[in-house]
């Protein structure tokens, strides 16, 4: 998963324009940039997957309970 967000990162470039630009060369910052926000993807669906299997193990509500939840009207519609 990883390593299909780093490949997007890269094959973006930052949306800067072509013209006038060398395109081809990375700067130190840009690439130590890019690592900071591939870790930040790589915990978030990490994190996602722990919220997963959270609600996974969970029992599903019925109808009855989720109505139960909601008002019959709602400012007197």
């Amino acid at each position: 998963m990883g390593v299909i967000i780093g490949g997007m990162l890269i094959s973006c470039g930052g949306n800067k324009s072509s013209e006038g630009d060398n395109g081809d060369s990375m700067s130190i910052s840009e690439a130590v940039g890019g690592l900071r926000n591939l870790n930040k993807a790589s915990d978030a669906a990490k994190n996602w997957e722990k919220t997963q299997e959270k609600l996974a193990a969970e029992t599903p509500r019925t109808n009855d309970e989720i109505k139960a939840m909601f008002p019959e009207t709602l400012a007197g519609m």
